[in-house]
Parts: C-alpha cells; sequence; structure tokens
C-alpha cells in the first residue's frame, strides 16, 4: 500500500494526513464541505479507471449523507482490507471497473 494513491472520504481530515499524503488535492472527498452529485461522480470514474488504488471511508451517518453514490459503488465492486472500528474507518482496494 504505501505510495498508492488513497482516495480518503472523511468528515475529518485527519485521516488524510495520517496516510503521509500532502498538501491536501483531489484525494480528499470532506464531508460535507465538497459535496456534490459532480464530485461524486468525478470520484467513481478515478475509481473505475484504477487511478485510486485504495479507498479509506469514514463509518458514519455522513459519509452516507453525503457519499452515498461512493459508498454504494465501493461496497459492491471493491474488497474490503480492513476495518478500524476505534478510528470508524474501512479500508478498501482490488476495486472492480
Amino acid at each position: 500500500m504505501p505510495g498508492e494513491p488513497v482516495l480518503v472520504i472523511a468528515a475529518e481530515p485527519q485521516y488524510y494526513f495520517f496516510s503521509g499524503r500532502y498538501p491536501p488535492g483531489p484525494g480528499l472527498y470532506l464531508l460535507p464541505i465538497n459535496h456534490s452529485a459532480q464530485k461524486e461522480q468525478d470520484l467513481i470514474r478515478r475509481i473505475q479507471t484504477a487511478e485510486v488504488k485504495v479507498i479509506a471511508a469514514e463509518d458514519n451517518a455522513f459519509t452516507n449523507q453525503y457519499a452515498p453514490l461512493v459508498v454504494r459503488y465501493v461496497q459492491s465492486r471493491c474488497q474490503l482490507v480492513d476495518q478500524l472500528p476505534d478510528l470508524r474507518l474501512s479500508l478498501w482496494s482490488n476495486c472492480e471497473p
């Protein structure tokens, strides 16, 4: 996983910074700050083209409210790699196009 592109879907930006990727950019989808239906479609396209290798998604109501399309896509097309219940975080990878 080191060096792989990571998409972070979270309401709390510290998950991005803990991943060692600076500065924040298109790999950080902050809920609800930069939510839009168009942004969700862009994120799904990035996953489909394998531009994004790993998805870290917060497990909370914000994620389900502000990224429902991405959440459904990831849950149906990606492999759950790990769950970090103390951080309310799920890690996904190996997504099918």
